[in-house]
């Protein structure tokens, strides 16, 4: 008990005095950056158009931010100017491929690790990973690790309680003992997955203790143990297996709407928007590249209420501008 107070104690401290300092005045308007994905619906082909669940969107801007496209495909120098003017990033949930790695998970890649540069260096970028972001930021923090996955069986659209390991995660911290209870024995936790990271995994890599803390696990139908929520150590860098953002948001699927469904849902979207706050980036771009540009629409693909489409960026990779330059 002693030993969890002074954890507790530690972690505000730090928080406080990065609030108290000038550089990390909370910021009023954050804008945060969702990566897009191929799209996988059958009316929009995979080569000419792009995707983000509306959900998503709602769920960050439930807790008070803007959002922005991040174009997967795009090269370095657009990657930049976004990350330049961007509070946080949401890499979300999905189906599309991470091994090689691919083109994806480089992209990815190349914004986590300016952010970790960042967060390193005494800064402060926050990143959430849900589901599929959860699993790519393990597959980049660990190297690029073969091991980084496991099959699970019985996960695949159905809500179940939290076994959480860390109470005084930056996110379950903040839950009142009725909503922690809630978490711990009624279905809150909305899972769509069919791979998991394993725990071992940061055994076969040590590396990743460097930069995670793992806050909660499940178990499968095959009594496999997999990690459902990390923590980042010293920075913030937060992941899932679960879909915080559906609970509230998608309604063709059965996530569980319950009032403290919802609850266990906002305190996902607000607290990480106020770890969002204390980066001091400024939004400088042309305000027509924000989301409130696009129009969702309905999918035939019922897992979403709402997705919004964006046609490919017709723009040179990274290598051909090298060879011109």
């Amino acid at each position: 008990m002693i030993t969890k107070i002074v954890i507790l104690v530690s972690a505000l401290l730090i928080a406080y005095n990065k609030l108290k300092s000038t550089d990390y005045q909370l910021q009023e308007q954050p804008v945060i950056g969702i990566f897009t994905q191929p799209s996988t619906f059958s009316e929009y082909n995979r080569e000419n158009y792009t995707y983000i669940a509306a959900s998503y969107v709602k769920f960050l801007e439930s807790g008070g931010a803007r959002v922005i496209p991040i174009p997967y495909e795009a090269n370095h120098t657009t990657l930049d100017e976004i990350f330049s003017n961007i509070n946080g990033i949401l890499i979300p949930g999905g189906s599309t491929g991470l091994k090689g790695p691919s083109l994806y998970t480089q992209k990815v890649a190349y914004l986590v690790n300016k952010a970790l540069k960042i967060n390193k260096e005494g800064g402060w970028f926050p990143i959430i990973g849900i589901c599929l972001g959860h699993e790519v930021m393990h597959y980049i923090l660990s190297n690029y690790s073969d091991n980084f996955l496991i099959d699970v069986k019985g996960n695949d659209k159905v809500s179940k309680p939290l076994n959480i390991e860390y109470r005084q995660a930056y996110f379950y911290g903040q839950m009142n003992d009725e909503l922690f209870q809630a978490t711990l024995k009624e279905n809150l936790a909305y899972y769509h997955h069919i791979h998991a990271v394993p725990p071992n995994l940061y055994e076969i890599t040590p590396i990743l203790k460097e930069y995670l803390r793992i806050t909660s696990t499940q178990i499968d139908d095959e009594g496999q143990l997999f990690i459902t929520s990390t923590d980042g150590i010293n920075m913030p860098f937060y992941s899932f297996q679960y879909h915080p953002e559906k609970n509230p948001f998608e309604w063709t699927i059965p996530a569980n709407h319950s009032v403290h469904a919802i609850q266990f849902s906002r305190i996902h979207s607000y607290q990480f928007i106020q770890s969002c706050r204390m980066n001091s980036n400024k939004f400088g771009l042309d305000s027509n590249k924000l989301i409130y540009n696009y129009n969702p629409i309905q999918p035939i693909n019922q897992n979403y209420n709402q997705v919004y489409i964006f046609q490919r960026l017709l723009i040179m990779d990274d290598i051909e501008i090298q060879e011109q330059q």
